[in-house]
């Protein structure tokens, strides 16, 4: 998960940390075409459980547990 966001997010200059267990990788993720950068990202972390968040101090966003979980 965090290395599908870092890549999606690079070209826009964002960095991406993950704040808990983000799992395995995936075996397979496919971006649909017509897709923004952020569903994408928000569609991996729903698989996971995770939610993403924009951080307030920079060009950047983190991924977090759910609060379902």
């Amino acid at each position: 998960l965090t290395q599908i966001a870092q890549r999606l997010a690079a070209p826009f200059g964002l960095s991406v940390r993950a704040e808990t267990d983000v799992g395995a990788a995936f075996p397979r993720f496919v971006v649909d075409a017509g897709e923004t950068v952020r569903s994408a990202i928000e569609k991996a972390a729903r698989q996971r459980a995770r939610v993403w968040r924009g951080v307030a101090t920079g060009g950047g966003f983190s991924v977090a547990r759910s609060a379902a979980v």
